[in-house]
């Protein structure tokens, strides 16, 4: 898990980067195993990697030091062009696999520009896996979101799996914080944990979400 703190001072003096470390420091339940900082002028800002998961000690996450591309002088349709170009890079690279790959699908931008565009890129034959959307319907619920993934099943002609929600599981929500030391997820994102096992026991290893793409 990653988290980013940061101190802007008004009155245009220098700040602290140990007023961060402290504040990064004292949060709950683990010390942070790997931080990267950012600091111009009156700013400065660190964000930090935590081990939540098994996985999380061989992770390492740092701010890019600089110095950065001044991209000022490009058009509206330059900068449209460069998103995409980055925007396909980012999940080329997130999609080599040797296994099969998944990809959340919700009514979300998020989401459906991950699945629209990494089908694409399949389809070009610039990534070696056809991308697997998975939707989460929960029916006669207002949160249901069916409605919207169908719309973006029909446009690419793809057919995606749906996870149907059930009664929340208490005793494997209270096991998954234990494990995790972790509030437990949200109801309409707990199934998500019992997906994802699903997909690993049938060899799939990657799978993307757009989850905190809002943040």
């Amino acid at each position: 898990m990653s988290g980013i703190a940061g101190v802007v001072g008004l009155e245009g003096a220098p700040q602290s980067q140990e007023l961060l470390e402290r504040m990064v420091a004292a949060r709950p339940p683990r010390p942070a195993d790997g931080a990267g900082h950012w600091h111009a002028g009156p700013a400065l800002m660190i964000r930090c990697h935590r081990p939540v998961t098994p996985e999380s000690p061989v992770e390492r996450q740092c701010l890019h030091p600089g110095p950065f591309e001044d991209f000022s002088g490009l058009s509206d349709a330059d900068h449209v062009d460069r998103f995409n170009e980055l925007f396909d890079q980012a999940l080329a690279s997130s999609l080599r696999s040797a296994t099969p790959v998944a990809a959340q699908l919700s009514d979300g931008r998020n989401s459906s520009a991950m699945v629209y565009r990494a089908t694409e890129l399949h389809r070009a034959g610039r990534i070696a896996h056809p991308v697997t959307a998975i939707s989460a319907w929960f029916p006669d619920r207002v949160h249901d979101e069916a409605q919207w993934s169908e719309c973006v099943e029909s446009h690419l002609s793809i057919e995606a799996r749906t996870v149907m929600s059930g009664p929340d599981d208490l005793e494997q929500a209270e096991a998954w914080t234990a494990r995790l030391l972790q509030l437990p997820l949200h109801r309409n994102a707990s199934h998500w944990s019992i997906t994802c096992e699903a997909l690993c026991r049938q060899g799939t290893r990657v799978v993307l979400t757009g989850e905190g793409g809002d943040d």
